[in-house]
């Protein structure tokens, strides 16, 4: 019989999950870094020794989840239409994950200036992106042509879509399947498809 070694998590990884855990079913604002420590079985003390404070752990989730996109993207070799609704998809998947931030986003961003400047870097980096996604598809002709402002806004509204979708549902109960964002996107996208005769 083969023994399969179990990789070890660290105990800074246990944190982070327990405390992605507990955030997406609670929510930040109620659960503190005891809580947290609690969930691992581990005291406050060595909690304190890998993270500052919560939101430091914040940070931290909001990295990984940055780190997990990022890595999927980077697997894309060819872009075409069906690698744009995979990227869409993975986003969705990514956001499920890590729910409580895209919930939270803006209170987050008000409480912790240097999560705010992040959050401002990456949404400048991720309309960026999807803009280049954009720019490809119209120059491999699955896209209308687009003018300069078009392009710009259609590349803020995807990113609008997939950045706050979570919370407009949960603060307007749309009823529907979690992939709904994709949907949308998607309806969106259609209207700019170059037609085939």
């Amino acid at each position: 019989m083969v023994k399969i070694k179990q990789q070890k998590i660290s105990t800074k990884e246990m944190i982070l999950d327990a405390a992605l855990a507990l955030f997406n079913v609670q929510g930040s604002r109620t659960v503190t870094t005891n809580h947290i420590a609690k969930e691992c079985n581990i005291s406050p003390g060595n909690l304190y020794y890998h993270f500052q404070d919560k939101e430091e752990i914040i940070r931290a989730l909001y990295h990984r989840m940055v780190r997990e996109w990022d890595e999927h993207i980077a697997t894309f070799t060819v872009f075409d239409m069906s690698a744009f609704a995979k990227i869409i998809e993975h986003s969705n998947d990514v956001f499920r994950r890590y729910r409580f931030i895209h919930n939270e986003l803006y209170a987050l961003c008000q409480n912790d200036s240097v999560l705010d400047g992040m959050n401002r870097q990456r949404l400048q980096v991720k309309k960026t992106m999807v803009g280049q996604m954009i720019e490809l598809l119209i120059e491999h002709e699955w896209f209308e042509p687009l003018d300069k402002d078009t392009l710009e806004l259609l590349a803020d509204t995807v990113v609008m879509f997939a950045v706050f979708w979570l919370p407009y549902r949960e603060m307007t109960s749309v009823s529907g399947t979690q992939d709904a964002s994709l949907s949308h996107i998607k309806s969106l996208i259609e209207l700019f498809l170059k037609k085939k005769n």
